[in-house]
């Protein structure tokens, strides 16, 4: 893949306002459109996309995207989540028991709550469905599937919502051995024919061999650069 990503990140955060204890004490340059980063549990690397995402509140610092300024701390600036345009895969797939499978990956993208009407949905979310080979699951529900399953229609939400950066917390794990390397493949495949930048936390070197064109560490919250 090549680059077209560009994160200047440089941010704080405190386990909370009354202690001294840093989560993230992360200084992140990259041009590369394919960022895994491995550490161990705890080591910070969730809370790391949580920031990126705009899912938690810094301390202090400033993220960077493709020269956009999405967050400045010491300015008061903090862009929206979904004006980041960020799609985040989670590593327990996040999916919405009570609806079906094509109405999770509408979720992203509808207009209107009408979109959510079962033909409505099917219709909608065939093309990604498809993408996916789970055109023929649409009007199931989610808690009938397999994990590889759960994990492919989480992988169409996030691609439904046309991200411009796809952040992926462990997205394999849950998964058994055989099903990781089909994922793994799956989630390749999609990012190249959508030319989208993606950063993977992990701790699995074999994710890293698949999809690393930049390797970093995190420890204890800190972010380093493998050579």
């Amino acid at each position: 893949m090549s680059d077209f990503s560009r994160y200047d990140v440089n941010i704080l955060k405190y386990a909370n306002a009354q202690q001294d204890q840093l989560i993230l004490n992360s200084q992140f340059c990259s041009n590369s459109s394919a960022v895994v980063i491995m550490g161990a549990s705890g080591s910070g690397k969730t809370q790391f996309l949580k920031a990126l995402a705009g899912l938690t509140q810094l301390d202090a610092g400033q993220i960077y995207f493709q020269g956009e300024l999405w967050c400045d701390v010491a300015r008061k600036k903090n862009v929206a989540v979904k004006q980041r345009k960020i799609s985040y895969l989670f590593q327990e797939f996040a999916l919405f028991p009570h609806l079906t499978v094509a109405q999770n990956v509408v979720l992203a993208q509808r207009k209107s709550i009408f979109d959510l009407r079962q033909q409505k949905a099917k219709q909608l979310a065939q093309d990604w469905l498809e993408k996916v080979d789970l055109a023929h699951l649409g009007e199931s529900y989610v808690h009938t599937l397999s994990g590889g399953q759960k994990q492919r229609v989480a992988l169409a939400r996030a691609l439904a919502a046309k991200p411009q950066l796809l952040l992926l917390d462990e997205p394999f794990s849950a998964l058994d051995q055989n099903l990781r390397q089909d994922m793994r493949r799956l989630v390749k495949k999609m990012i190249v024919e959508n030319q989208l930048p993606i950063i993977l936390v992990s701790h699995d070197t074999e994710d890293a061999d698949y999809f690393a064109d930049e390797l970093w560490q995190m420890q204890q919250g800190h972010l380093t650069q493998s050579t």
